[in-house]
């Protein structure tokens, strides 16, 4: 990934967020920031060509640091005659965001949206600042109303998305040796249900079981990836894991193909290629 220090803005197309029962949600709905509004009832069942959002944000930020994200909507042909003119839902894949009036943070910290008194605008800034990953991806849905307090196609909306990396630095320090959170010792799990707690080992019955592990850095953390082996010394590497903001874990599927005594292996990667791992063993029916 390319790092500079400049400042980028992305401007790719823009919700005061509505739920699909076709009642306005001046105060906002959470889960929007990548689909936006389509669907039937909402504010036209496509984003406008003539909406723009403009999301604001540095390319790069220093571990630690605090940066302001701006989200913008305009759209010329949406009078701004009414009371209420727009709204947003912004999320991200790590960090956490702090609010000021208008904004709402009860989504959770890595997504906010507008207040009912914050849809009587159309340009909303927040702070944010990163945790745990190296890079990050921002995403955003906004739009601009007529403030006639339906919702119709009258109404346009879009999309805008932006990209954050941790700047370099020289870190040779290593990963604090990740975590299984799931599977669990001792439980027993059938198709990927746990059925039975408390015994000596961890037992699978069938599958997909979900992996989930914690892994930290003293900097950031670039990726975990999670190897099968087998007695037979078959070794498989199970699709990459996703980090997930609200848990602070990283997660995949695992699917095991062969009976008998299974390794897992967690490997935590920090942003300068910094490595540790750690096993988790579980016998396979």
């Amino acid at each position: 990934m390319k790092r500079t220090s400049s400042f980028v803005v992305l401007i790719v197309g823009a919700v005061m967020l509505y739920a699909s029962t076709g009642e306005p949600r001046s105060a906002g709905i959470s889960g929007r920031s990548k689909v936006g509004c389509g669907g039937s009832g909402c504010h036209g069942t496509s984003p406008s060509s003539s909406a723009t959002v403009t999301l604001t944000a540095p390319s790069t930020i220093a571990p630690g640091g605090t940066t302001p994200i701006t989200v913008t909507v305009s759209d010329p042909n949406v009078p701004t005659t009414g009371i209420n003119q727009g709204g947003f839902d912004l999320s991200v894949t790590g960090g956490q965001f702090t609010v000021p009036p208008f904004v709402a943070q009860n989504f959770s910290a890595a997504e906010v949206g507008h207040t009912t008194a914050g849809n009587n605008q159309r340009s909303w800034t927040v702070t944010w600042s990163p945790a745990t990953l190296c890079h990050f991806d921002l995403f955003a849905a906004s739009n601009a109303v007529n403030g006639d307090g339906l919702q119709s196609s009258l109404d346009h909306w879009n999309l805008a998305s932006a990209s954050i990396a941790l700047a370099p630095t020289a870190d040779d320090e290593l990963p604090a040796v990740p975590v299984f959170n799931k599977p669990i010792s001792g439980d027993v799990y059938l198709g990927g249900n746990i059925i039975g707690q408390g015994l000596p080992l961890t037992l699978v019955i069938g599958g997909p079981v979900v992996v989930e592990i914690t892994a930290s850095d003293n900097v950031g953390i670039d990726h975990v990836t999670v190897t099968d082996s087998d007695l037979t010394g078959s070794s498989t590497t199970l699709a990459a894991t996703t980090y997930n903001p609200s848990t602070n874990r990283f997660a995949t599927t695992w699917n095991p193909a062969t009976p008998g005594q299974h390794t897992l292996t967690a490997v935590a990667a920090d942003c300068n290629g910094n490595e540790n791992q750690a096993t988790f063993q579980a016998f396979v029916l």
